[in-house]
């Protein structure tokens, strides 16, 4: 009798669970198309309530305020966000049990983890109501470029899905030990509909893909998450699939943040989950200009995260959408604040300037995949993974095209060819890799926030 007692509170928590999210799903598609000045009043209103929530039941956000002599009522708008400090990924590994809300059972909840990219990977824990909040963001984004609920999707990602992982309810090619050739074999078995990939692992599948002729793979959505998705790589996979790529945007701590709809001009920002501030000396920039972006959620109940450095940089646009949707407009994802290439001058160079000039002109053929490291301000290195047409020329072109990007200034290039480029714990593969961390964008911290020297590949 227990057991059966036990079986039907499961099923009914699922379906609870389920319609939760069915219900968010249909909130969000109604919200999209309201005015700004709408939306602004919904993410407004859950601001205010996180804000008191984290002040009345997580230890970690009451002492903060309390440091700064500030309560909930004090935060009335957007713009009074900047009363509050900060919070840094060290902030949250130093006081992790404090950023737990009162009252969480952690045994309840499913542990998210973040790549670890940064340093040690943080675990965020969801509880259920926020679970199908973020099950929601997912399913809405997905179905709002053209998934359809009877769609068979497949995730290729180096994370090994877990038993009770809600993602593992996709089908997953788990690339731990495979190469590209597997990969394939592996999607052609499972001819799904969908594929859900980092640009880096699309754009090996696609180069090998379009060179042996393979017909198989033909999918009819393809999206990108995790990784500067490059024109490069758009281009690719319109000409070997037939279909556009759609990017999204997002992070563990957060789960999905925007998406790019079918008019591929900027990842929406959706409002109803986060406020996203752009930042360049802790002050907000204008419209069409780079920042380092901070994240405040708007519903995660066990480990809330206000006005968290996410460690990215983003340009907002101030345009609307064709498609009719008014969340904000991101123009671009710039990369991780920590791969900001520091010249010998000073000069900063966003790692999106290198990932469109180099692999990506037929000039310098040859090339599968590359990173390039900053190890010292007037030194970088190249990795690069080859193919048929790389020789000497191509070295020589590579050293030019990165000399050129560094705007004439006196460094050196090294032009190493090795087999497999190594890549992070999640399977993600980091164009460009500094030593030397940009503070351009940072506010002041709630500790001192110091950065490791990013590990030599030789």
């Amino acid at each position: 009798m227990l057991l059966t007692a036990n079986i039907v509170l499961v099923w009914k928590c699922r379906c609870m669970g389920l319609l939760r999210t069915v219900y968010h799903v249909l909130q969000l598609k109604r919200h999209q198309w309201k005015e700004r000045r709408e939306l602004k009043k919904i993410q407004l209103k859950k601001l205010k309530a996180t804000i008191r929530y984290a002040y009345e039941n997580v230890p970690y956000y009451h002492q903060l305020f309390d440091s700064v002599k500030i309560k909930p009522e004090d935060i009335r708008n957007e713009k009074d966000l900047q009363k509050i400090p900060m919070t840094t990924k060290n902030d949250v590994q130093g006081n992790y049990n404090m950023m737990i809300a009162i009252g969480i059972d952690l045994s309840r909840c499913e542990i998210d983890h973040t790549s670890g990219s940064t340093g040690i990977p943080l675990r965020i824990p969801y509880d259920q109501k926020t679970l199908d909040y973020a099950r929601a963001l997912v399913v809405y984004s997905l179905h709002e470029c053209g998934c359809r609920w009877r769609d068979e999707m497949v995730r290729v990602s180096a994370r090994r899905p877990r038993e009770h992982d809600w993602r593992s309810k996709r089908k997953q090619v788990y690339m731990q030990g495979l190469d590209s050739r597997a990969i394939i074999k592996k999607l052609q078995q499972m001819n799904s509909d969908v594929i859900i990939t980092y640009p880096s692992v699309l754009t090996t599948l696609a180069m090998k893909i379009g060179k042996g002729g393979i017909q198989e793979v033909k999918p009819r959505l393809i999206f990108t998450m995790g990784e500067t998705l490059t024109q490069y790589c758009r281009d690719l996979v319109r000409s070997t699939f037939g279909i556009e790529v759609h990017d999204n945007y997002g992070a563990a701590e957060f789960n999905r943040l925007a998406f790019e709809c079918n008019e591929h001009k900027g990842l929406h920002i959706i409002t109803d989950c986060a406020v996203l501030e752009f930042l360049r000396d802790g002050e907000a920039v204008d419209f069409d200009e780079e920042g380092e972006i901070v994240v405040t959620g708007l519903y995660h109940r066990a480990m809330p995260f206000i006005r968290y450095q996410i460690g990215d940089a983003g340009i907002p646009i101030g345009e609307t959408c064709e498609c009719g949707r008014n969340w904000p407009l991101i123009k671009s994802i710039e990369g991780r604040m920590d791969d900001f290439v520091v010249l010998p001058s000073g000069k900063i160079i966003s790692p999106n300037y290198f990932s469109l000039n180099i692999g990506e002109r037929e000039e310098i053929p040859g090339i599968v995949q590359y990173q390039i490291i900053q190890e010292k301000k007037d030194r970088f290195i190249v990795l690069v993974e080859k193919r048929n047409g790389f020789d000497k020329d191509s070295v020589k072109k590579i050293k030019e095209q990165i000399k050129e990007d560094c705007f004439g200034e006196n460094v050196t290039v090294d032009v190493q060819v090795i087999k497999k480029i190594p890549r992070e714990r999640t399977g993600k593969l980091k164009k460009v890799v500094s030593s030397f961390v940009c503070q351009r964008h940072h506010g002041k911290s709630n500790n001192d926030h110091t950065r490791g020297i990013v590990k030599r590949y030789q």
